[in-house]
């Protein structure tokens, strides 16, 4: 018993929570729906009342005086009904402004969060579980709980009235018809309980398919799929999943269709006797006609009333069941990314990096350990190592997008934990090998970069001739207004080295003092890659330049070398150092020269040692 009132109690907070959150998105209109819908219950017990004086002067009509009085209650009647259907109009109208009103409140919220969330939650599964559920689920079930609102208030009215009618004949008739409801509500209660149960557990194979779905057709994949004919074995992984679900969902609902049948025969059944009862109890008290029809309308309406509340009381508890993972996404502690004070790099001396150590989420080893380095201002460093060592890692816990495991960051002495982390991380400009693709202007790519200085158009031109954009922007059919990808209207595809240009012009019309490119030729054609590092020259010597590259082009540009190996630090200092002391830089140097070919420039990095 203790655990229903507990659940009772959950259910009742979370209703008046969602009941906030329709009432916060448009506070008017929701005060318009309420009068309405009161007005709406009102006309039921008011219009029994008048049906039953027209039967009553109806059944004693004998003179023109009687007629009068018949076309009087029927104009009455009639006009009620035009008045409802009138407020009908208008409240849907009123309804459809609210939930769109609700799906940008909401919306907001949620897009709010998954913006303030870090990058470290996103390693959990279950956040992508719960956003999934959220942007399903949360608007419609929001909806719902207003017309559930909605529909509780009008029938609570209805009920109001025609228990006010019925008090006059047998108020025991009340108690005895509310009764035989409460195992219909336990009924439905159960259901919903159960079917969200199985949601969850679904949850996470769903939203596979929904990946699969998307991956099919998404634009870059389609060359690989039509190569490979993975398409039908795609398809069949999906239909498998939903050919599954669909046989267990058929059993479960003919057990509900079963058990719902069995609520709705004993609730006809229920009335029926309800009204012989009336009928034979009124006949033998000589009631009029009138009178009669009135009594077993109210308990029609009555029964009716109880019948959409208890269906209306099931169906927010099971909106509840979903809202509860909206509250509880929303509810997720976060530091906010402005918490701190504010910290400009522009004059800064230098980062250290003192014994970090770093391991993702579920992992029992460290990604990166005992780091220590120290990144001086106007420097240009190159980060080399194999796959998987932890240079990309190392980028990430620098510029602030992961916190250290242990160990930590200062910038002049200051442990970046006293900055804010939106601050800090404004003072880099960062090109991640899996950059992104925004599916709008080729203006909005670049200028996303900083997009506050988006009135610096100058500035855009500058970086796109920086980095060799803008030979090929020139060529567009809009040039920088042209709209990209040709999933849209007017849409223009360009190359995946494209693409990787626009997000170095990104990092550079961003102009923050530290620049980080990870990879930043990797899908670049011999040429634009020879372009590129000789334009980036200039970047390197303006500011704070960090590389991650497996190409060695840059080694003799920048002014430090640091050899990531098995997730520490291995070595560190200038090209010519590194080759002088024949560690691990050297041998990584030497088998990718000869790859190339490129004895003559181990053999002058060589001379250059001695």
């Amino acid at each position: 018993m203790k655990s229903v009132f507990t659940s009772l109690r959950m259910n009742m907070r979370i209703t008046g929570r969602s009941l906030c959150f329709v009432w916060n998105a448009s506070r008017r209109t929701m005060t318009a729906i309420l009068f309405i819908t009161f007005l709406l219950g009102m006309i039921v017990p008011v219009n029994t009342i008048i049906w039953s004086r027209f039967l009553n002067t109806l059944a004693n009509i004998n003179s023109d005086d009687r007629l009068s009085g018949v076309i009087l209650w029927l104009a009455l009647n009639c006009g009620i009904w035009v008045v409802n259907g009138i407020l009908q109009k208008i409240n849907k109208y009123y309804k459809d402004m609210q939930s769109d009103y609700v799906n940008l409140y909401i919306t907001n919220m949620i897009l709010e969060k998954i913006n303030g969330l870090e990058i470290i939650h996103f390693d959990d599964p279950n956040v992508y579980d719960q956003i999934n559920k959220v942007n399903s689920e949360a608007l419609s079930r929001s909806i719902s709980i207003l017309n559930n609102l909605v529909s509780i208030l009008q029938n609570s009215v209805i009920l109001v009235g025609v228990i006010g009618i019925i008090l006059l004949y047998k108020p025991t008739i009340i108690v005895l018809l509310i009764l035989t409801f409460v195992p219909l509500l336990i009924i439905n209660i159960k259901i919903s309980s159960k079917l969200h149960t199985i949601y969850d557990s679904r949850l996470e194979n769903l939203r596979l398919v929904t990946a699969i779905k998307s991956l099919m057709i998404r634009y870059e994949n389609l060359k690989e799929l039509k190569i490979t004919q993975m398409g039908k074995e795609l398809i069949q992984r999906v239909s498998n999943t939903y050919k599954k679900y669909l046989s267990e969902d058929r059993v479960i609902r003919k057990r509900n269709t079963t058990i719902q049948t069995f609520g709705d025969s004993i609730e006809l059944i229920t009335k029926f006797c309800f009204t012989l009862y009336i009928i034979m109890d009124c006949i033998k008290r000589k009631f009029s006609v009138g009178t009669i029809v009135m009594y077993i309308n109210s308990i029609d309406n009555l029964m009716q009333a109880i019948g959409n509340m208890i269906v209306t009381f099931g169906n927010t508890y099971n909106d509840n069941l979903y809202m509860r993972t909206l509250f509880d996404f929303l509810d997720r502690e976060t530091i906010p990314s402005v918490h701190g004070s504010e910290v400009s790099l522009t004059d800064f001396r230098n980062i250290r990096l003192h014994q970090v150590c770093f391991g993702y989420p579920k992992m029992d080893t460290y990604v990166l350990e005992d780091i220590n380095l120290e990144i001086e201002a106007g420097k240009s460093y190159l980060i080399v190592g194999l796959n998987g060592s932890g240079k990309t890692t190392l980028i990430k816990v620098l510029s602030g997008l992961y916190e250290p495991s242990r160990g930590k960051i200062l910038v002049d002495g200051v442990d970046i934990r006293a900055f804010s982390k939106n601050s800090y991380r404004g003072n880099f400009a960062v090109v991640f090998q899996d950059f992104i693709h925004y599916p709008m202007s080729v203006e909005d790519n670049i200028k996303f970069g900083k997009y506050e200085h988006k009135e610096h158009t100058a500035r855009m031109y500058r970086a796109a001739e920086q980095s060799g954009a803008a030979k090929f922007i020139h060529k567009l059919p809009d040039a920088y207004q042209t709209q990209l990808q040709n999933e849209w209207s007017d849409g223009t595809e360009i190359s995946v080295g494209q693409w990787q240009k626009l997000a170095i012009t990104r990092a550079f019309f961003a102009d923050a003092p530290i620049t980080i490119m990870d990879e930043p030729t990797a899908s670049l054609d011999p040429v634009a890659e020879n372009e590129f590092y000789m334009g980036i020259e200039e970047l390197i010597r303006s500011r704070t330049c960090i590389m991650i590259s497996h190409r060695f082009t840059t080694a003799k540009l920048v002014d430090q070398i640091i050899v990531i190996d098995n997730h520490r630090i291995r070595e560190c200092g200038s090209f010519e150092e590194l080759m002088c002391s024949n560690g691990k830089f050297k041998e990584l140097f030497t088998l990718q020269a000869e790859k190339y070919n490129l004895g003559d420039v181990v053999n002058e990095a060589k001379l250059s040692t001695h």
